[in-house]
This record gives structure tokens, C-alpha cells and sequence, in this order.
């Protein structure tokens, strides 16, 4: 099912919101909230932040956005196919120049009648976001950055549950969309936009997601009826089989008919890369980069004089998925900078790690040619700028003792040694941290 997104961006008096007019169908000539499509398996944060700042110039430096309900219709409409609607809400820290190539840019009071389908797009769904978020969630559209939580979260309420090992996988992995429980007390006090920690039940193993839909149904045969089950834990070798009966293990049918079932919609909470997007074009790297990332590394005599062992395809692909223990692949961010096809720098990114509040930067290799220009200093300043916005207190890396090079550069950058360290089989690694 393709997935499209609206942004609700409200200006820094809090009075204003962004509108487009829209030049081509569905809905030409009308007034529209921002936004676009996502790609396949793009996170739909990350969409929503990459089509904020190619249809208006704004970034995650200028607001910080927020997920309030998606909108699923399974019969399509506006001359789409079956597609997902995500709306995304946000207010500007600061004023900002908007700019659009697309569609007319232009700022409407709040207090605009949003239902009125002779002037805006949607059926009315402009006007739902926007009182959804006036009655329900008015800190969405606070003046400052939402205050955070003791795990560096945007304050929201904050959920736990218990996975088996397989279903927490798939939501690991960004695989399962839906988690589905008894529509309980307990699972009632869940709203959109809340956080839950999910925790393997067979070794500890957590992963965090945001909650962006909330579907109840009177029992599971209606759920299985509605929703795409591929989504909901079973896969492309099971799904043919799957049968309501299956929940029957975990929630008999008089509990179903006591309480009803609840599909919770989640995504796992990843950093906005395309919020570095800029000098470079910023992604993750995948297997398809190794070779690209195998010029870079052996571009760096001087880090390997000290590093071991040398750079391999073998070991960098490797290094795409390695991670510390009780870490999942839903923390692990290994991108890169790119001009054209050719990579700049790569940086291994570890969210939620030591502590939920803070971040570790397990690799940056900038290409050799490209090295005493202050390139590095920014790319990481910008990466500081974007864990800052995402609710990160800290940040931490570990030095090899005795690389120059490295204690320079890290110093440079802000990081100082913290007293802690640990000693491999080849060298002794020295901890550095900076609180941003």
C-alpha cells in the first residue's frame, strides 16, 4: 500500500498555518497542507521531514514534527489506489523564509473554516487535523521544543510490553506495522503519539516505537477482515493461512466480546537523516556500498596505522550490522555523505545506547582527500544538531589511545575523555563524550 503524508506546520506566533495551492489533480486549484509521497520502506518520519524540506526549504533545525493519526483507505479515493495517509504536526522555533517550487506557498490564519470543500483539499480532513490537534493534543503546537522526558523522549505518556521473540523481530526490523492486543484499560489510556518500549521476553533485547494509529474492532475476525495481515506479524509463507482463531492462544472469545481488540499502529523511532541533506546527499548505506565504502577506508592510511584489522569487504559488511549487546538493527544508523555516486564520509550511528538518553558514534571515516578542509567538524556538528532536536543529552565515541590524529579531532569537535575506558586485543579504546 503507498503511503502519502500532510504536515500541519503552524508558524512561530502560532497563529499560521503553511498552505499550498495545488497546481495539478487530485484536487487542482485548492488549498492543501504540505507534504508528498514516502518511498518504499522509507521511515515515515523521515518522509515527512525529506518532503518539508524539498517543498518549503524548512529542516529539523526549524521544527520539530510530530505524528498524529494516519488515515487508512483501503478503497482508495481522489483517484488513488489503496493508500495510507499520515498527518504530521509541527510549529516553527523560529521564523523561517518558506519557499516552494510545486505549488504557491502561502500562510492562512488558524481560525480559517478548514471543513470547507469548496476551498480546501481532502473531504475535510485539513479541518479534523487541525482540531484534533486545537482540542486534543495543543502541545503539539507549543511555542518552544516540547520538554523531554528522563529518556530524552518528546513528552508523551509512556508505555511497556513483553514480546516473544519473533513478533519482536519483525517490529525490530520495522517489518510489523500493527501490534495487536485486547482493546483492555490498560491498552485504552494509549493515544497517538505516545511511546511504547517493547522488550524481548527472551533476552532483554528493547525496541522503541511511536504509536501513529489506534483501531478497534469488536473481535479479531474483524480486524484479520480489514487490515493487511502482513502488516500485522504474519509473513508472504504464512499469511494464506492465517485464521482469527490464531489470537484464540492469547485472548479466548469471551474476551474479545468483554473488551473488544485494538490494532496499534507503530513505527519504529528513527533519526531523520534527511535532515543533514545539504552540501551532501545523506542515506543509509547498504550492501551496495561496500565498495564505496572500502575507497574511503583505504583512503585513511594514518586511522588504520592504529585500527585494526584492515579494511575488507568482508568485515565492512559486517559492520552494517554489528551491533552492542541489547541494542536492535531499529537503533543502529550507519549512513553516508554523498556527492553524486561517490562517498564523502560514513558515520556508524548507535541510538538509545549507553542509556536511552544518549548516543554513540562507533565510526566516522571522512575520505582522505577530502580531510584537513574543517569538512569533518561540520558534517558532526550538523549530526549533533540533529540528535539535539531528537531529545539525545549526550553523545560518546571511543578513541584509540596513542592516535593523534583522532585526539585532535574529537577535541575539536567538542568531546573530552570521561574517565572511562576498555582494552581489546589490540589496542586500549578511551571513551570521550559531549553533552549537547
Amino acid at each position: 500500500m503507498k503511503r502519502y503524508n500532510i504536515i500541519m506546520l503552524v508558524d512561530a506566533s502560532g497563529e499560521q498555518l503553511l498552505m499550498c495551492q495545488r497546481r495539478k489533480p487530485p484536487y487542482q486549484g485548492l488549498y492543501n497542507l504540505v507534504g508528498g509521497k514516502a518511498e518504499p520502506g522509507e521511515d515515515g518520519l523521515d518522509a515527512a521531514y525529506r518532503e518539508l524540506r524539498e517543498e518549503t526549504g524548512v529542516t529539523a533545525a526549524d521544527v520539530t514534527l510530530h505524528p498524529l493519526v494516519t488515515f487508512t483507505y483501503a478503497n482508495g479515493g481522489a483517484g488513488l489506489p489503496p493508500y495510507a495517509l499520515e498527518a504530521y504536526v509541527g510549529r516553527l522555533r523560529h521564523p523561517v523564509e518558506v519557499r516552494g517550487d510545486e505549488n504557491p506557498l502561502l500562510w492562512m490564519p488558524l481560525t480559517e473554516n478548514f471543513f470547507d470543500m469548496e476551498r480546501f483539499a481532502g473531504e475535510g480532513i485539513i479541518g479534523h487535523v487541525v482540531e484534533t490537534v486545537r482540542r486534543y493534543r495543543p502541545e503539539m503546537i507549543e511555542l518552544d521544543v516540547p520538554a523531554e522526558n528522563g529518556q530524552g523522549l518528546p513528552c508523551a505518556a509512556q508505555h511497556k510490553m513483553s514480546l516473544r521473540p519473533e513478533p519482536f523481530g519483525m517490529i525490530a526490523e520495522g517489518r510489523k506495522r500493527y501490534e495487536l492486543r485486547l482493546n483492555d484499560e490498560k491498552r485504552r489510556r494509549i493515544a497517538v503519539g505516545d511511546i511504547i518500549t517493547f522488550t524481548c521476553t527472551a533476552d532483554e533485547r528493547s525496541v522503541t516505537v511511536r504509536v501513529t494509529s489506534l483501531q478497534s474492532f469488536p473481535d479479531f475476525a474483524a480486524l484479520y477482515a480489514a487490515l493487511p495481515l502482513t502488516e500485522c506479524g504474519y509473513t508472504a509463507e504464512n499469511v494464506a493461512t492465517a485464521d482469527p482463531r490464531d489470537m484464540e492462544r492469547y485472548y479466548p472469545p469471551e474476551r474479545q466480546r468483554d473488551h473488544g481488540v485494538l490494532a496499534i499502529g507503530v513505527e519504529r523511532i528513527r533519526l531523520p537523516l534527511s535532515a543533514l541533506n545539504g552540501e551532501y546527499a545523506v542515506r543509509e548505506l547498504t550492501d551496495a556500498d561496500v565498495p564505496e565504502m572500502l575507497r574511503v577506508a583505504r583512503s585513511n592510511s594514518f586511522f588504520y596505522r592504529y585500527m585494526r584489522p584492515d579494511p575488507t569487504p568482508e568485515n565492512l559488511a559486517a559492520d552494517l550490522t554489528a551491533l552492542p549487546p541489547r541494542r536492535t538493527m531499529a537503533d543502529k544508523h550507519f549512513f553516508g555523505w554523498f556527492e553524486g555516486d561517490r562517498l564523502v564520509a560514513m558515520m556508524d550511528l548507535i541510538t538509545h545506547h549507553p542509556e536511552p538518553d544518549k548516543a554513540f558514534i562507533g565510526w566516522f571515516i571522512l575520505d582522505g582527500a577530502r580531510q584537513g578542509q574543517g569538512l569533518g567538524k561540520r558534517l558532526v556538528r550538523d549530526v549533533l544538531a540533529m540528535l539535539k532536536a531528537q531529545g539525545v543529552h549526550e553523545v560518546r565515541l571511543g578513541r584509540i589511545e596513542g592516535n593523534p590524529q583522532s585526539e585532535h579531532f574529537w577535541h575539536a569537535c567538542g568531546f573530552a575523555e570521561n574517565g572511562l575506558s576498555y582494552d581489546t586485543a589490540d589496542y586500549r579504546v578511551l571513551v570521550m563524550a559531549k553533552r549537547i
